[in-house]
Formats: C-alpha cells, sequence, structure tokens
C-alpha cells in the first residue's frame, strides 16, 4: 500500500501542475482533489465556480477554494461535497472526496454511503481489493436521469442499465480496503495498580491512541473523559426541570412524596446524528432506581430519551450543550425501560423497550401465583399496574412494550417517533443493522433467551419485514468455555405494522394465541423461555385467526410472544444475559456479548432443549459472527439477505476467579460481564463495555481484532455500569467514544468495607453523559 500512495503522490503532484485529469479550469487557479472509492476514473464532475472535467487515473479532480463540486456517472447523479467541510480527509495536501462526502452523511456504511459506492462499483466492474477503478466504459448505459440517494435509487439505476449491483457485503468491503489517511491505531492501557479511591469514584483515564498514518508518521492523542450534562442539571433545560426529570403523558413532572422530582440515575445508549451540520445527541435513561427514601421503582416510572443539541469547537472538536428537551413518547403509550441503542444507516436513532412485561400474567391467574415467577417475584404485574397510574395511560397494554422506538430528527430540531411492531417482542437490548439497512440482529437481555433476526422488505423501512430466530448447532465439544456453533434459521413470520399494532389496539391477549397445560399432555410441548426467569410452560398455538382483519394467529404469536413461539418451533432460547451487538462491515462479521454463559448455556438435560452444552463462566464473553449470502431457512425458502449469521464463536472470554480483597470476582486483566459493543470500522477496534459485579470498577476496553490485544481505557465509578457506548470515526475531522455511566455507588459484590470507604466520594444520585475526547478524525 505504502508503494501506491508514493505513485499517486506523484501523480498528483502533476496533477497539481495542470495534468492528471480533464479539466475547464485554467492550471493557475485550479486546487486537486481526489475522488477515492478506492481511485475513481471516470466520473465526471463540475464545481460551483464554472469547472468541469472528469476524474483522472487516480481520481483526481481541479476545484477552486470554496468550490461545492457535483458528480456523476452517466446521468446519474451521486451528489455534492462542499470542498471547505473539515470532514474531508486529504492526501500529500489535496483534499480527498469519499462516498460518504458526497452523500453527506457520517459514516462510511451509512445507507446512502453505500448507494453512491455501488452505483460506483458495479459502473466499474470493481473487484474487493482493486485500488484504481474506472468508470468510463460503462458509465454510458446509465442514461436515465436520477439521483442516488438511497439504496433502492441505485437499484433502480443500475437494473435500469442492465447492470447487476455489486453485493453490498463487498461494496462495503471495497470501500473500506481504499486507501486511507489512518494506516492503524493501537489504545495504551489505563493503568489501575494502586488506583486512588478518588479515582475510584469517577470516570477516570490514562489512556491514549497511537496513530499511525500511510506516510509513516506517528502520532499520540491522550484521551480524557468530558462531561457533557449530568442527569441532575436544569441549565440547560427550557423549563428549568432537571434533564432527567420524569414525566407522564400530559407533560407534568412526576415527583416523589417530598415534593423533589423523580430523576433517573440510569443514562444509556447514545446516538450522536448530525442534522444539516448540526449536532444533536440522543440518550436513553433506562430507569429509575431509588428515590430519596430509599425504594426502588425499576420498571415502575415511565422512561425517556432526551435530545441535546450541540456546539462542535471548530479547532479542538469540543462538544458543549446547547440546550436540552425529552422526546415525547405520548403518541406511542410512552416508554419503558430503553436500553442500548443505535443510529440507523438512514440517520435516526434505534432504540429498545427491556425486559418486556409478561403478558401472560395479565390473563392467567395460575400462572401468576407461580412462586418466583416472573408475575409476582419479579413483579411484573406490579409494574405494569404502576406504569399505567403514573404514565397516565391506564389502558396500557404488555404487547404494546418490548418494541424499536425510532426516533426521527428534523432539519429544526424536531422530533417524531414510531415505535415498530415488526421486529419481535422481547427483552431488547440493542438493534444492529448491516449493510443492506434492512438486515438485523438484536440482544435479547436476560434469562432463556434467543437470537433473532430480521429482514426488511425495503432498505430503511421497518413497517414491513420477516422475522428469523437461531438455533445453536454446537461444534465444540461439550463442556468448552466460550465454545463454537453452526447456525440455522426458523423462519418465524412476515408482518405488517400496521396489522401487528391493529391487533394488540383491538385488544389481543396471550389466551387468544395459546392454549396451556400445567403438566406435559398430548399436543402440548414444553418450552422454557426467560427473561429474568424462566420456568418450564406446556404451550399449544391456537388455531384460526383473530380479529375483523383475520390475522393468523401463528403471525400474532411471532411477533407478540417471540421467545415462546421461537421455543414451540425448536429454535434456541437457552442464551444467558445476550447483551450488545455490533458490525464489521469491512468483513461481514457481526459480535455479540453475554454477560454470563450460565443456566441455560450449560449442559443441562433436563431442559426441554438442551443446545447449548458449553461451560459456565459468569464474567462472560464475546462472540464472533460470520454473515454469509445465499442462505435458506430450515424449511429449505431463501432468505432475502446477504448478511445471514451462519456462524458464532467466542474471541473474548472472561476468566471466573475467587473474590479478591476488594470483592473482584473476575480477572482484572481481563473482561467481566460485557455488555455495550461498538465497532469501529476505521479503527479496526471493537469496544466492550462492562456492566459487571464481578469487577468492583466496570471498564471499558478497546480490543483489536487484528492483533487481538484487549486493553482498558476507561474506569468507572466503583458500582457504575459503562453505557453509551457509540463510536463516531469523522464528525467534522474529530472522532468520538461516547460514554456514560450509571448507578455509581451500587454495593454488586463489592467487599462491603471497601464500599464503605469509597462511597463517600460518590454522588450517588449524579450519573454522567460524555465521551472520550482527544481523538483526531479516522480518515
Amino acid at each position: 500500500m505504502k508503494t501506491i500512495y508514493l505513485a499517486v503522490a506523484s501523480a498528483l503532484a502533476l496533477a497539481g501542475c495542470g495534468g492528471g485529469s480533464s479539466s475547464s479550469t485554467p492550471a493557475s487557479t485550479a486546487l486537486t482533489g481526489i475522488l477515492s472509492d478506492s481511485y475513481v476514473k471516470g466520473v465526471t464532475y463540475s464545481t460551483s465556480g464554472g469547472a468541469s472535467g472528469v476524474t483522472g487515473t487516480n481520481g483526481e479532480f481541479t476545484y477552486a477554494a470554496g468550490d461545492t463540486v457535483i458528480f456523476k456517472v452517466g446521468q446519474a447523479n451521486l451528489g455534492s461535497v462542499s470542498m471547505s467541510k473539515t470532514a474531508l480527509s486529504d492526501l500529500s495536501g489535496n483534499k480527498v472526496v469519499r462516498p460518504k462526502d458526497i452523500a453527506g452523511v457520517t459514516d462510511e456504511t451509512d445507507q446512502k454511503a453505500l448507494a453512491v459506492a455501488q452505483v460506483i462499483q458495479t459502473v466499474a466492474g470493481a473487484s474487493t481489493t482493486a485500488t484504481n477503478i474506472d468508470v468510463s466504459a460503462n458509465a454510458g448505459l446509465l442514461t436515465a436521469a436520477s439521483t442516488i440517494d438511497s439504496l433502492a435509487a441505485a437499484n433502480t439505476a443500475l437494473t435500469g442499465a442492465g447492470l447487476t449491483p455489486t453485493p453490498l457485503s463487498d461494496v462495503a468491503t471495497h470501500l473500506l480496503n481504499a486507501p486511507a489517511k489512518v494506516k492503524s491505531v493501537k489504545f495504551t492501557p489505563t493503568d489501575i495498580t494502586g488506583l486512588s479511591d478518588a479515582n475510584r469514584a469517577i470516570a477516570y483515564t490514562t489512556s491514549s491512541v497511537d496513530v499511525t498514518y500511510t506516510d509513516g508518521s506517528v502520532k499520540n492523542y491522550p484521551l480524557s473523559f468530558v462531561n457533557l450534562f449530568n442527569n441532575t442539571d436544569t441549565n440547560k433545560t427550557a423549563d428549568g426541570t432537571a434533564a432527567a426529570a420524569v414525566h407522564n403523558k400530559a407533560g407534568t413532572v412526576l415527583n416523589e412524596v417530598n415534593g423533589s422530582a423523580y430523576i433517573p440515575q440510569t443514562p444509556d445508549a447514545n446516538s450522536l446524528i448530525d442534522i444539516g451540520g448540526t449536532p444533536y445527541l440522543v440518550t436513553h435513561f433506562e430507569y429509575m432506581n431509588n428515590d430519596s427514601a430509599g425504594t426502588n421503582w425499576y420498571g415502575k416510572q415511565p422512561m425517556l430519551m432526551t435530545l441535546a443539541k450541540l456546539n462542535q469547537s471548530s479547532t479542538d472538536g469540543k462538544f458543549s450543550v446547547d440546550s436540552i428537551k425529552q422526546v415525547d413518547f405520548s403518541g406511542v403509550n410512552g416508554l419503558w425501560i430503553p436500553c442500548a441503542g443505535s443510529r440507523s444507516p438512514w440517520n435516526t436513532h434505534l432504540g429498545s423497550e427491556e425486559y418486556e412485561p409478561d403478558a401472560r400474567c395479565e390473563v392467567d391467574a395460575t400462572y401468576a401465583a407461580i412462586a418466583g415467577g416472573s408475575c409476582a417475584a419479579m413483579e411484573y404485574t406490579a409494574r405494569m399496574d404502576a406504569f399505567r397510574v403514573a404514565y397516565g395511560e391506564a389502558t396500557a397494554m404488555p404487547y404494546q412494550y418490548g418494541r424499536v422506538p425510532e426516533v426521527t430528527i428534523a432539519a429544526n430540531g424536531t422530533t417524531t417517533v414510531e415505535k415498530w411492531y415488526t421486529l419481535g417482542r422481547i427483552s431488547r437490548e440493542k438493534v444492529q443493522m448491516f449493510g443492506d439497512s434492512r438486515t438485523a440482529i438484536q440482544g435479547d437481555d436476560g434469562t432463556y433467551t434467543s437470537l433473532t433476526m430480521f429482514v426488511a422488505d425495503n432498505p430503511g423501512d421497518l413497517s414491513a419485514g420477516s422475522l428469523f430466530a437461531a438455533k445453536w448447532n454446537q461444534m465444540s465439544p461439550v463442556g468448552t468455555d466460550g465454545g463454537e456453533a453452526n447456525l440455522s434459521w426458523i423462519k418465524l413470520g412476515h408482518a405488517t405494522h400496521a396489522e401487528i399494532k391493529a391487533a394488540v389496539d383491538a385488544g389481543v391477549t396471550f389466551n387468544d394465541l395459546f392454549l396451556t397445560s400445567t403438566t406435559a399432555a398430548a399436543g402440548f410441548t414444553a418450552v422454557k423461555t426467560g427473561h429474568e426467569v424462566a420456568k418450564v410452560e406446556y404451550l399449544q398455538l391456537k388455531a384460526g385467526t383473530f380479529g375483523v382483519a383475520a390475522t393468523p394467529i401463528a403471525t400474532l404469536a411471532a411477533f407478540l410472544e417471540t421467545r415462546r413461539y421461537a421455543a414451540l418451533l425448536g429454535a434456541t432460547t437457552e442464551f444467558e444475559k445476550f447483551e450488545g451487538v455490533a458490525y464489521n462491515a469491512k468483513e461481514n462479521k457481526a459480535y455479540a456479548a453475554f454477560s454470563r454463559m450460565s443456566k441455560g448455556m450449560e449442559d443441562v438435560a433436563a431442559d426441554p432443549a438442551n443446545h447449548i452444552r458449553i461451560k459456565k463462566n459468569l464474567s462472560g464473553g464475546v462472540y464472533e459472527m460470520s454473515l454469509k449470502p445465499n442462505q435458506g431457512d430450515s424449511l429449505g425458502a431463501a432468505i432475502n439477505s446477504d448478511f445471514v449469521p451462519v456462524s458464532m464463536k467466542a474471541i473474548v472470554v472472561g476468566k471466573d476467579i475467587t473474590a479478591d480483597a476488594d470483592g473482584n470476582k473476575s480477572d482484572l486483566n481481563g473482561i467481566a460481564s460485557p455488555d455495550n459493543l461498538w465497532f469501529s470500522d476505521r479503527m479496526r477496534v471493537l469496544f466492550i463495555g462492562e456492566d459487571s459485579g464481578n469487577h468492583v470498577n466496570n471498564y471499558l476496553w478497546a480490543y483489536h481484532v487484528d492483533t487481538g490485544s484487549l486493553v482498558r481505557i476507561l474506569s468507572l465509578p466503583m458500582g457504575a455500569e459503562s453505557t453509551g457506548l457509540q463510536i463516531v470515526d469523522n464528525l467534522n475531522g474529530h472522532a468520538y467514544i461516547m460514554s456514560n455511566y450509571q448507578h455509581a455507588g451500587d454495593l454488586n459484590g463489592t467487599n462491603p468495607t471497601v464500599h464503605a470507604r469509597i462511597l463517600p466520594l460518590i454522588n450517588t444520585n449524579k450519573a454522567e453523559v460524555g465521551y472520550l475526547g482527544g481523538l483526531p478524525a479516522m480518515h
């Protein structure tokens, strides 16, 4: 790659003298830019200053300072870019334009960026490793005027020209193989040896990152934790209420008996989203922990998301908060326990609702009375009842929760919300979309849970699609630590949002879907599914349809009782504490975190199913999945996706130890209860955040996938969970590792003496929303 870099640099030197591309701009006033996916020849361009031409062998084009440049392939308008954008990379002093810049998006694998890249690569007939590509031969085939602003538009333009679109998995690989300014990164560790109590009470880092550039230079950038706002802050909201104050459906602040507002200490997901050049931050607040009297309100209060409008410094990239408001969920029956989340490839926020209320508790008195069951012992009946009262939604029903709330931010900062019913109903941790903007996997937190995959009918549209559940087919010996398996997929059904929501609005209940038995009986299947507790149930799917729309009962079971129905069909529902998921676009891989591997993941012959049979490991692990095209479901029908997980194997596994003097029960040099996951395509790093009672202080780790190096980069306050993980590789010339923490000071498994010593140094009512700053753009 270095040889290529030097060759291109030489070519650009000539281009700066007026050679290397076809242009109408006088050489004395021209600057040279590079169109890179990798280096692209033959793309037509025109500038706001009047220049026009065709990109040269190494992607060269000419422009004047301050110009906006439009790029076309044939009659397909790829988009335009302002050459004054600070997000642009450079090569030997020449600015580089990539598909994401033309598309006006943040991420290399955003839908619009991949659409632009797909047109270029398909017309060029590019292989995934080609470093110089040429669209000249086929550009003339695109004779119909079009604007490439979506994957659908790209597909229409290419098929209309008689070309077969390059698979999106190959598009992403080629795009991320293209020559880049950053060659590699290496994080240095935060040393916790002998860490003072004061530093164990805060978000603490001494890490830095060594960035190796393509020209051979290496620069070191120290990291620092930057606070954006706290849950209790009152100075950025329009009415002076706390940023995370709980509101009911009418918008009234809910107060404790003492008159103070309920303010959750639990910031979770972050989505940093650029809207027309303005950065906004969506942040979940997951649950209300203890009030001032020490009463626990978990799941009994309506929860919230905040929207912070940010200012970004043009010099050092630091954010400051302009204003904070809450997202309005009154039109979608409120918000239930929002856990992790993600920014979609079409630039919206995809949230979650964890630990969905058990709908059987509402209609089956015998089941509700089971000692140690979810209804009483885990308070699902009490939670649902309390939520109805607190939010002011007297008719709230369990099937309205456990959904995917999507938040769209308009150019003026207003938000709209849709709570999608199509991705099934599970204890959802995080939805991770893949490169086609159609396929997603999602974590299902709890005990005896599932791995599900959703394939939308159309890119960027969650209103209709098919839902699948995985079966684990173990390949490693019984008792292996972590283990390995091939995955097969069972189709649960296809549905539209409208038909499932209509049935819920019409009052469908658990009893409309299933017959039950208290003992094994003919026609009933034994299943064991969670989420917080798991008991064997004997179920039989009812026949027929429901409601005036005559929706098949099987369809409703798939999308309302996803885990139970998956178990009935033979899918695996033995996963334990299935948390975050992430996507590696270059290698077409995904990652999944399990906070612990126990219970259903052990060899339990007495269970109704015993697919997973690995070693008990309470420290948890992270698995890697391979994504492949041309897969079929368990009945042999084709799965309409090029991103189907076909295997999973453990790549990072924690180590259980006998509790040390502080109360750590997992090796401090490895992970403990991995939860949040995010993969940086440009850094080639998988970031892993902990949610554990096995480490007294939870940590954020950087796992370098190419070397296997695992490095601690942040220590959170004692008892606090690492949350809010999101990586932004380049926003206006700077990179960010978004990171929050929640419930600081929790006892968990900490030695009581140590806990009592550090606790006075922590404000347990405060929780911070922030990021690790100091990173340069990962061009």
